[in-house]
């Protein structure tokens, strides 16, 4: 086993950096607050326009508490921007769709289909 590998923090299995909380990536927070505006939309329906209009409102309340001594509120800000983001995801994909979409010609009732 050669030196530089025997030196490497994550050759060695206790090693602080090895076992870092998945708490500091950068995109785990962001990732949760999208989510949480996913469920938000499947569980409430939220409107698309509503899910904007909050998105913008969110930013702009971010952008002037940026320089706020409390560094949490605009960070709440932002995480409530993107699940406001999220919930408008969400409903374009779910709710909005295209004018050939197969979805326009289906009714509630099972019918046979032949497939090719």
């Amino acid at each position: 086993m050669s030196a530089a590998i025997r030196e490497s923090p994550l050759a060695e299995p206790n090693s602080p950096d090895r076992h870092e909380s998945v708490w500091r990536a950068p995109l785990v927070p962001v990732a949760l607050a999208f989510t949480a505006g996913v469920v938000l939309d499947r569980t409430v329906s939220v409107s698309i326009f509503v899910s904007l209009a909050a998105a913008f409102l969110f930013l702009l309340a971010w952008l002037f508490t940026h320089g706020h001594k409390h560094a949490a509120l605009p960070l709440l800000y932002l995480a409530a921007a993107c699940g406001a983001m999220g919930a408008a995801y969400h409903h374009w994909h779910r709710e909005i769709c295209a004018a050939d979409d197969i979805g326009k010609f289906t009714s509630d009732l099972p019918q046979p289909a032949v497939v090719r």
